[in-house]
């Protein structure tokens, strides 16, 4: 299965790959747009879909690769979000890059992408992620011990 539109009523489809016209090419393809960075916004959030994972995705900002990280699977995606603080407040180019397939490793990258937007959310440092997950088993366990006995 594939996505068509995660939300709403359009989602862009970036696909990245090789083509065996006249000669072998490959190409990554980017989608890019600069503006002004709200003095308030936190963080970048998005949503999308791959059928083949998320290895093949760069975003960055100003030029610097952002790392982010997935904040809710849903059926038919992911939201997705980036600290961007270091640029509240600055004119900066946004850019989703969609790095191609080399020709012996499989066919073309497809991502769709939908939501993109600046929030005044922060996002939890990955770390944060690891203690909640701790937490969540910790108490799991003590739960399923009392229950024993």
């Amino acid at each position: 299965g594939g996505a068509s539109v995660i939300s709403g009523n359009y989602t862009v489809l970036l696909q990245a790959g090789f083509s065996l016209s006249s000669q072998i090419t490959e190409a990554d393809v980017t989608l890019s747009q600069e503006s002004l960075i709200p003095v308030s916004a936190m963080s970048l959030s998005f949503r999308a879909y791959s059928w083949r994972g998320y290895d093949s995705l760069r975003v960055s900002l100003g030029g610097q690769n952002l790392e982010f990280v997935p904040l809710q699977t849903l059926t038919n995606h992911v939201i997705f979000g980036a600290d961007i603080q270091p640029w509240q407040g600055q004119m900066a180019r946004l850019d989703f890059t969609v790095i191609s397939t080399k020709l012996l490793t499989g066919p073309n990258n497809d991502i769709f992408l939908d939501a993109i937007q600046f929030s005044v959310q922060p996002i939890p440092e990955p770390a944060t992620f690891g203690l909640i997950a701790l937490g969540a088993v910790a108490l799991g366990g003590g739960m399923l011990r009392r229950n024993r006995t």
